[in-house]
């Protein structure tokens, strides 16, 4: 991956957009692709991010047995180990954080200034807040995992998933965590239901960050809690559909019952 392909990306869209047009569809339409050049890009480049609006970019990149992040080209502090899928932007691209290690010693390193951190959970993704302002990794800690809110870790857990979110006003913050066979929600550090098991991506903040909804299974039946309560029993629950209006104050999702939806 180069620092342009968004842009190449683009690029392409653009024309296609103009050949609907030239086909009768609609009128064709003039497009402009203006190419930015962000930074060089290493050769031992990897790990990319990329910001939303595609302008900003982030990597690591080797120099000998060391490693550094660049962000928009510019170089980051050596360490000894990055772990990958670990380097993440704000949506606006102005904001990097990271976990590094440097001897024996592990940093979440944001916006190049380095904190003292737990050894983390390879594999397991950072989470921040928008902005940077919040942390949240998983970390081993005795013969378990907590996972690391701020800099602080909460209680160990068999195991902790990688679906970590923060409100959309950085507030709160919810996890999937296991205990013997049971899975639990932690919502700002208190434990929800117990489940056999939580839809993967059901996590969800309403717009206002006020309330929260996910999907669980209980033997052979699937449920959603919103706030807490649980409701009725389906025979599946379409996480991808669980939705919250744009005031907060409706919520809905698409289940089957008896071969239903």
């Amino acid at each position: 991956m180069s620092a342009h392909r968004g842009v190449s990306i683009r690029a392409i869209a653009a024309v296609a957009l103009s050949l609907v047009g030239i086909l009768g569809c609609r009128p064709a339409v003039r497009h402009a692709v203006r190419e930015t050049r962000i930074g060089p890009a290493p050769d031992s480049a990897s790990g990319w991010a990329v910001s939303d609006d595609g302008l900003h970019v982030a990597c690591r990149a080797r120099e000998g047995a060391r490693l550094r992040v660049f962000h928009d080209g510019v170089a980051g502090p050596l360490y000894d180990e990055i772990p990958g899928r670990q380097a993440v932007l704000s949506s606006d691209g102005k904001h990097l954080a990271y976990l590094a290690r440097r001897g024996e010693a592990w940093f979440l390193v944001v916006d190049g200034s380095p904190r003292p951190a737990y050894r983390p959970v390879v594999g397991v993704p950072l989470t921040t807040s928008e902005g940077a302002s919040r942390s949240a990794y998983v970390a081993l800690k005795g013969s378990g995992m907590a996972m690391v809110v701020d800099g602080a870790a909460d209680r160990v857990y068999d195991s902790i998933s990688d679906d970590a979110l923060f409100s959309p006003d950085a507030r709160r913050l919810a996890y999937v965590a296991r205990r013997g066979d049971a899975r639990v929600v932690v919502l700002d550090g208190v434990e929800g239901p117990t489940w056999d098991a939580v839809g993967s991506g059901s996590l969800l903040f309403s717009p206002d960050g006020k309330r929260f909804a996910c999907a669980g299974r209980r033997g052979s039946h699937w449920y959603v809690a919103v706030d807490g309560v649980v409701g009725e029993a389906c025979d599946g629950v379409r996480a991808s559909t669980l939705y919250f209006s744009p005031h907060s104050s409706h919520w809905a999702y698409a289940c089957s019952r008896g071969g239903a939806d």
